[in-house]
């Protein structure tokens, strides 16, 4: 069982909550055991709706957010997460996003070459 902030999107959970599933047959996008190609359940989960996937496929659509960053190695848009706590309870944090130096590091990897 996945644990959600109270504060967490209720439609946000319930997708993931869906794609998690336990039991592979009951996942969001699967139908008699076998997955959907076309991922047409997923895109029409009430949390991607609004999500016009035509202009997403084809990059048309316009970023909500670009992050400033000062060099490859900068990390100011991740959140700091400390290693060596045992502390498991992430409750009242911000959600992990992968933005600015992630995503230009690997941009130029062959893997990511049509992103």
């Amino acid at each position: 069982m996945i644990k959600f902030s109270w504060t967490f999107d209720w439609d946000a959970r319930n997708l993931i909550e869906c794609l998690c599933h336990l039991d592979p047959n009951e996942r969001l996008g699967v139908t008699d055991g076998n997955l959907d190609p076309s991922g047409n359940a997923v895109r029409e989960h009430r949390f991607l709706r609004s999500i016009d996937f035509w202009k997403l496929e084809r990059r048309q659509l316009r970023v909500p957010h670009v992050p400033k960053i000062e060099s490859n190695t900068d990390t100011t848009n991740f959140l700091y997460v400390d290693s060596d706590s045992d502390e498991e309870d992430v409750e009242g944090t911000q959600p992990f996003l992968a933005t600015g130096a992630l995503i230009t590091k690997y941009a130029s990897e062959p893997a990511f070459a049509d992103w």
